[in-house]
């Protein structure tokens, strides 16, 4: 894992999840870098995202999967 992905806020967060954000929000992710000794830095890491919110967006749309749903359901307490 690069050094710069050790404190981001989106590390964790499923790629079909972040794929979703940049289909239905904003064309912001592309694959993390984490395993890529290649890159020096990353954007994404500094864009504060209410995932919470994103949840309710997508559950509005019945856009989530079960694995997703699953992931975020520690944004709903």
């Amino acid at each position: 894992m690069n050094k710069f992905c050790t404190t981001c806020q989106h590390k964790d967060v499923p790629s079909s999840l972040k794929e979703k954000y940049s289909k239905y929000i904003f064309e912001l992710f592309v694959e993390c870098p984490m395993n890529d000794e290649n890159i020096c830095g990353c954007t994404s890491k500094y864009i504060g995202i209410d995932w919470k919110a994103f949840l309710v967006f997508l559950k509005k749309r019945n856009a989530l999967n079960i694995t997703e749903s699953e992931f975020l359901q520690k944004y709903e307490d």
